[in-house]
């Protein structure tokens, strides 16, 4: 064996056993140790009574998590939390928590399943809880709002980009398609004093929205509206958004959503697809990532990760021509769509 094959053997293990580092990192999460170092270190017996855990093993956990950055042994047998370890804390920009908080419930269940979808075509969440992914979310109020603190935690990491590249014209409405709970309405509404937003989501995100809103000071300048938004996009916006929705869907569902919005759409209109790119440049980390993302979409929404091609075959038989794309990081885009078709 040269070193070229020893190389690819060790890479090949480490993609094998990444799995039990994700585990390592979701029990922690569950048990609150990185909201426990938040406030500085302390050492295993104490960690180990507070999170209600055996202090032999939960001390083999933290050394190993420790190898790779997210906390930092001190004498004592104390652990401190690392920057990389903080992002699993309560309340930190960006934070993670709610997304491992998912992983270690439904939605790792279901990438459990991925052998059967690979096998049948059929969505793993389906299989594995009788219902998709959307309508589980809005029978459980308790995980719904923790899978919407996931997305706002994860538009943290794009929100100053998105505001950065979009320009949207100051006095524009904007429509939120698919909006959740407001998060992306309210900051790019705020940005200009006399913009304005209508969002459109199930009814179970409506008073959350309109909480989120109303903290915000918009109530006055923000409309919800609930419905389906297969059927209920509302006409007269300026510019209509969909950040992450195409991707939760297959190409059959993409192809009837955006024509609905079409049907919407005035002539001076334009559609802003926020989506992971396949085919965006990026590192090796990234394109890991990405994906995994896929496969994510695979086992839990029946939908994909999609490149520019893709894109354009969905919007032209819609009637919208694909205008530009707005690169940002992660392998991400805004994807600017305009009525029209392509030639």
């Amino acid at each position: 064996m040269d070193d070229v094959d020893r190389a690819n053997a060790a890479r090949m293990r480490e993609l094998l056993y990444g799995q039990v580092i994700s585990h390592g990192l979701v029990t922690v999460a569950e048990l609150g140790i990185p909201d426990l170092l938040a406030g500085g270190p302390l050492d295993l017996d104490t960690l180990a009574k507070h999170a209600g855990a055996d202090p032999d093993a939960l001390g083999r956990l933290l050394a190993a998590l420790s190898g790779i950055g997210v906390f930092e042994p001190r004498p004592g047998d104390q652990y401190a939390l690392t920057p990389l370890g903080a992002m699993l804390c309560t309340g930190t920009p960006g934070s993670a928590l709610s997304s491992a908080l998912l992983v270690g419930g439904v939605v790792g269940r279901a990438w459990g399943g991925l052998g059967e979808a690979v096998r049948t075509g059929r969505t793993a969440f389906e299989s594995c809880f009788g219902t998709g992914f959307f309508a589980y979310l809005a029978a459980d109020p308790e995980l719904g709002a923790l899978f919407h603190r996931s997305q706002a935690c994860d538009l943290e990491l794009e929100a100053g980009e998105l505001l950065r590249v979009l320009d949207l014209p100051p006095g524009c409405l904007l429509v939120d398609v698919g909006g959740g709970r407001g998060d992306l309405l309210a900051r790019l509404v705020a940005a200009a004093p006399d913009r304005r937003g209508v969002l459109l989501d199930r009814a179970e995100s409506a008073e959350p929205a309109r909480r989120n809103l109303t903290a915000a000071g918009l109530a006055d300048r923000c409309e919800i509206r609930s419905g389906d938004f297969f059927r209920d996009i509302p006409a007269g916006g300026d510019v209509y958004l969909m950040r992450d929705i195409l991707h939760d869907w297959d190409d059959e569902h993409c192809a009837a959503l955006l024509s609905h919005c079409r049907a919407m759409m005035g002539e001076g209109t334009r559609l802003i697809l926020v989506e992971t790119l396949t085919d965006a440049p990026q590192s090796r980390d990234r394109a890991e990532l990405v994906a995994a993302m896929d496969l994510y979409m695979m086992t839990v929404c029946n939908g994909r990760e999609r490149d520019t091609a893709h894109l354009r075959r969905l919007l032209e038989p819609a009637g919208l021509r694909l205008n530009r794309v707005l690169p940002l990081h992660r392998g991400r885009a805004a994807v600017e769509a305009v009525p029209g078709r392509a030639g």
